[in-house]
């Protein structure tokens, strides 16, 4: 459990350079802060956080009721952002001269040094729609949505994300914990050699309806062998639909 718990903090921690940023941050202020309340945001509740968030009884009964994928939210309670802002203003308020022109200088290029351009990331696009979604998605939504109820479908990973930021109608076998820990059925459909025998046999074990295949695949075998029929296509898509798992229609009840 403990070895548990420090890889999903690591992994908040991301390259953690901007989590030393904070640390330095909270020792300054744990020396030259005397606001009583400020010390309580600041230092002494980040640390019940982090005594709770590390406390194996805690972290057991919340693994019961939700997905360990999403214990590190707890961290989200930590004011990190705002705890280092405070600081860099608090050092231009007490510094003089040419020293604060310095410090506030570096502290600024360290908080800059230890991010990253969002736009660089390889799951963004430009916008080609209100929504700020590939319209493959919108198509591929819209053409598997039924009216009263909601469809589990399969995506491979590259729509992932935009999924769910359209609509809450198409639910998917796996979120973004799919990305980041793997799943058998999210490497299957992302697979450039397509086996339908594992994707069939996953995406029933999880209720899917549909699964969206790239064309650009090289497949191993008969979809059709496998109780896949082509339900939509789009120019770089194919929505197969998996007849295995029953689509009730409300309105045909």
């Amino acid at each position: 459990m403990w070895s548990r718990l420090v890889d999903i903090f690591h992994n908040y921690t991301g390259v953690g350079f901007a989590f030393i940023l904070y640390l330095a941050a909270v020792c300054y202020l744990f020396v030259r802060e005397r606001n009583k309340n400020l010390r309580f945001i600041t230092i002494y509740m980040p640390a019940v956080i982090l005594l709770i968030y590390f406390n194996p009884v805690v972290a057991s009964l919340i693994f019961r009721v939700v997905e360990s994928e999403i214990y590190f939210r707890m961290l989200w309670l930590i004011p990190v952002s705002v705890t280092v802002a405070y600081t860099v203003a608090k050092l231009w308020k007490e510094l003089k001269g040419r020293v604060r022109a310095v410090a506030v200088s570096v502290c600024l290029v360290l908080v800059i040094l230890s991010g990253r351009l969002v736009y660089t990331h390889s799951l963004y696009s430009v916008s080609t729609n209100v929504y700020h979604v590939p319209h493959e998605v919108c198509d591929i939504c819209d053409a598997i949505m039924v009216e009263g109820r909601e469809v589990m479908a399969a995506f491979p990973s590259d729509s992932l994300l935009y999924v769910r930021q359209y609509t809450a109608r198409v639910c998917m076998p796996y979120g973004r914990n799919g990305l980041q820990y793997g799943s058998s059925l999210l490497n299957a459909i992302n697979s450039y050699e397509k086996d339908f025998s594992v994707i069939a046999s996953k995406a029933t074990e999880k209720g899917c309806h549909f699964c969206i295949i790239k064309k650009d695949s090289l497949y191993l075998n008969d979809p059709s062998d496998y109780g896949f029929s082509v339900f939509y296509e789009t120019p770089e898509h194919i929505v197969y639909r998996n007849e295995a798992v029953e689509l009730i229609i409300p309105g045909d009840i």
